[in-house]
Formats: structure tokens, sequence, C-alpha cells
């Protein structure tokens, strides 16, 4: 039953967003589990109110006039929300504990290896090697963890630094190919080709084109 006066407020991201903000950490994956199995959870009026204020400041900037950081705001808006919210079901999660399985914390730590600085690998025997297991046993746990295999993972961490350094960086591309790791300005160019459909140079004239234009605009 609904009461005359009922109103909602939804938060609905793709997969593909999801994705793309690489917002992955044991836990979440832990308490989506344990969200299916209790899909209701009610709220206090302050912990209403506070998810309520990101709705709105994130409808606000969705909405409101395109500006030069817009995405950049908008996924930051959006990294904050999520660890409130996870902070907020906490008192409900917290009632019963999960226990973290062998694969879920060779999981978290395969991620915090590619949260290291400056490491920029690309290949699953590196990490493989590191957390001294098999490549094949850990794609094979990051599969079951998350969808998604250890080379899909790192493939994403990587490309999120690539989009980074072209859009941000003073640096040429040839640098940005050495910094990040790549062995040559050709296997870079036809990587970045492959994952993002253009190539370095044409990717930094879009993003400087559609930068321009939201000015004029």
């Amino acid at each position: 039953m609904i009461s005359i006066d009922f109103e909602m407020r939804a938060v609905i991201l793709s997969p593909e967003y999801m994705k793309s903000m690489v917002l992955f950490e044991c836990s979440s994956w832990s308490f989506r589990s344990f969200v299916e199995q209790h899909p209701v959870f009610s709220l206090n009026n302050d912990e209403a109110r506070l998810l309520k204020q990101y709705y709105n400041l994130l409808y606000e900037k969705l909405t409101g006039t395109p500006r030069k950081h817009q995405k950049e705001l908008f996924d930051a808006l959006l990294e904050m929300f999520h660890y409130d919210f996870y902070d907020t079901m906490e008192r409900f999660y917290n009632e019963n504990p999960k226990t973290f399985s062998s694969s879920e914390v060779l999981f978290r730590n395969f991620l915090e290896l590619l949260n290291v600085p400056g490491n920029n690998c690309r290949k699953v025997a590196f990490y493989a090697d590191k957390l001294h297991v098999s490549p094949k046993y850990l794609s094979a746990v990051c599969k079951e963890v998350s969808g998604q295999t250890a080379f899909e993972l790192i493939n994403q961490y990587v490309l999120k630094n690539v989009k980074y350094m072209l859009q941000w960086s003073p640096k040429s591309i040839k640098e940005i190919a050495m910094e990040l790791d790549f062995p040559n300005l050709s296997f870079f160019g036809k990587y970045v080709k492959r994952y993002l459909g253009v190539s370095p140079k044409q990717y930094r004239e879009q993003l400087s084109s559609d930068t321009s234009s939201k000015i004029s605009d």
C-alpha cells in the first residue's frame, strides 16, 4: 500500500558508469549481496535528510548549465554519496556481519595493488606473483567476486590513468606513454585506439573541442 503523500528519490547508475568510476571495494560486493536479501531499510530523519541533500545536488549538477568540470564534479559528488550511503547502511549491516571469504580477501588485496601510486603494470602475471597465486586463479577469483576478469579490471585502471593524463597533463603524448610504462609510442597509440576508438592525439583534440564548445555555449 502507498499513501497519497508518498514521495520517492532514486539514484540509478548503469553498470558501465559504475565500472568507469571503479567504485570497487570488497565490502561493497558483500554488501550488495546483503541488500539483495534485505532490500528495504527505514532511515531516521537525519539519514533521510542527508541522502536527499546528495540527491538534490546530484540532480542540480546533471540538469544545470554545463560547466567546464561538470563530469569531474559529478563523479566526485557521486563518490562522496557512495561512502556516505555505506556509512548510513552500516548500522543495518553490522547487525549481521559477514566474514570475508579467502576469495574476497584476495580480490581486495588485488585492488590495493592496482591503487599503488606509480604502478602501471598491465600484466596479470605481475599481480598474481605479488599475491602468490597463479594468473588463472587470480582471474577466476576476480570473475567470481566482481563479474570481471583480472585483465579487464587492470585495463579499467590503466585507461582511467590514460584518459586523465591525456586530458590534464601538459606533457607530450610520447612522455605520457613513457610515464605509463608503455614500451614505445606506437604501442601506446594502438592501445588507446583499441580501447578508446581514436588515437591519443584525436582523443586530446576531442576533449579540447568539447571544452571550447562548452565555454562558447
